[in-house]
């Protein structure tokens, strides 16, 4: 499998440090990855921490000649130019149900639908038995809230990368082991994909069946984007 290569200065880092580095997203949690190599030089010639998040052998040295790099804030992240790593190299374990979106490397990555997020069971006032959006998962429901208020606030206006990549990145996130960072250097995001996996986590097309529905049996409000089922 491809990986993705790190490099932070300094000791090896721990959970804690990876997560305030930025990179909580490659912690896998009662796994053996990330792999270290320590001590190690990286692209900047600096002593410090080589490490790999996903199962793609040992952990390779810093090659100028044969990896592509980007420098982060606080670490730096590359991978082999030759085995540049895609959607089945960096998925969760876990993944939500969503919907495929070919991004800027020309695979499918599969989008989470805030909907389709798993959901904790529950008894309402009226006793019956209703979903209710996990609490692990609020956070992909409040970026759904977030993609919905951007879309209602731009009316007609096209929504622009700025304000949209951010919320594109975040989204692929939730299925891969991914962050802005990441997603910029395999160049997944283009303007011509980053709209349409917006509109994935939302479920546009639900959202505008529902309105269509609504003016014509007059029902007084369309579903949430991020809506519990049973309810």
């Amino acid at each position: 499998m491809a990986q993705l290569i790190y490099f932070t200065e300094g000791p090896r880092p721990d959970n804690a440090v990876l997560r305030d580095l930025g990179l909580a997203h490659v912690i896998r949690p009662n796994t053996d990855y990330p792999q270290f190599k320590h001590p190690a030089t990286g692209p900047d010639g600096k002593p410090g921490t080589l490490f790999a998040a996903n199962r793609g052998g040992a952990v390779p040295d810093y090659d100028s000649g044969s990896q592509t790099w980007q420098k982060c804030k606080r670490y730096w992240v590359g991978y082999v130019t030759d085995d540049k790593p895609g959607p089945d190299d960096l998925r969760r374990e876990i993944r939500i149900n969503g919907v495929d979106v070919e991004l800027g490397d020309g695979n499918l990555w599969h989008v989470p639908v805030a909907r389709l997020a798993p959901q904790s069971l529950v008894v309402n006032a009226e006793g019956e038995w209703v979903g209710e959006p996990d609490a692990k998962y609020g956070g992909l429901v409040k970026l759904a809230e977030r993609i919905w208020e951007l879309f209602v606030s731009r009316d007609d206006a096209k929504v622009t990368a700025k304000d949209g990549a951010p919320l594109a990145a975040e989204a692929l996130a939730w299925n891969y082991h991914i962050g802005a960072a990441e997603v910029g250097l395999l160049r997944l995001l283009g303007t011509g994909n980053f709209v349409p996996i917006l509109e994935a986590v939302i479920d546009i097309d639900a959202i505008s069946a529902a309105l269509d529905a609504q003016k014509k049996t007059d029902e007084p409000d369309p579903p949430s984007p991020s809506g519990s089922a049973g309810s």
